[in-house]
């Protein structure tokens, strides 16, 4: 008790703890020797975690937490109360979790959350690799087509940003670019890519604009011929999951 006394003094709980719990174990008859382990161990703070995924994808609760023991970042392992995780539903779902060897509890806080899906129109300003996965620089912006304006109202949307990121009137659209800022996007294992008919020289095409299919080997080399090439993409969660090009022209 004396030991315990000491780190309780310079406020190292869980030394003081863990001889408490020594004696417990080992079934040192002492006086209310449980009752300080309790309170002891009352003083311990909760680690919550927050996770987040999409509905329908796979999550495994961690083996190791990270937990502050003695005032020092300690990883350890994790015995969860609860396994079955199930992201079926939306919602937060709480998991209640104690740390094998420091008797430190952890809740998990995940949250099941629809996938959020766009579709995004501009530039693609660069194309690599980094840590395995293949990136992109994307630089959005807006398309007004003589589809869903007339000509004077291309002009008058045009003349209204002073023709700001230029655009292409006379061909029957304009871009609208005033903010030249790109943003990162992965692009997904599973991405499909769809170019200009006339880009690929195996349709023996050279006029047709309709959209094909094409690999993603192509698709890079299409864009290392014609940088800041235009497209749509769909994404879900940020994670690029299909390229459309925009026929200029």
């Amino acid at each position: 008790l004396d030991i315990k006394d000491k780190y309780l003094e310079v406020n190292r709980l869980d030394d003081a703890y863990y001889f408490i719990k020594l004696a417990v174990d080992n079934n040192v008859d002492v006086d209310n020797i449980k009752i300080l382990k309790d309170e002891i161990k009352s003083k311990f703070n909760i680690t919550t975690i927050n996770e987040s995924v999409s509905i329908n994808s796979n999550y495994t609760l961690p083996n190791e937490v990270d937990f502050l023991i003695n005032n020092e970042k300690t990883k350890t392992k994790v015995t969860w109360k609860n396994t079955n995780v199930s992201t079926s539903s939306l919602g937060n779902f709480t998991f209640n979790g104690i740390s094998d060897e420091y008797d430190r509890e952890v809740n998990l806080v995940l949250t099941v959350k629809e996938v959020k899906k766009e579709k995004i129109y501009g530039y693609i300003r660069k194309l690599y690799s980094n840590s395995n996965k293949d990136h992109i620089l994307f630089d959005d912006c807006e398309i007004f087509t003589s589809l869903d304006y007339s000509s004077s109202e291309l002009y008058n949307i045009a003349k209204d940003d002073n023709f700001a990121g230029g655009g292409f009137l006379d061909s029957g659209y304009y871009i609208r670019n005033n903010d030249k800022s790109t943003k990162e996007y992965i692009i997904s294992t599973s991405c499909t890519f769809k170019l200009c008919k006339y880009l690929v020289p195996s349709y023996n095409d050279s006029s047709s604009i309709d959209l094909v299919n094409v690999d993603y080997s192509f698709f890079r080399d299409i864009l290392n011929k014609y940088p800041n090439s235009i497209f749509w993409i769909h994404t879900e969660d940020n994670i690029i999951t299909s390229f459309e090009m925009q026929f200029e022209p």
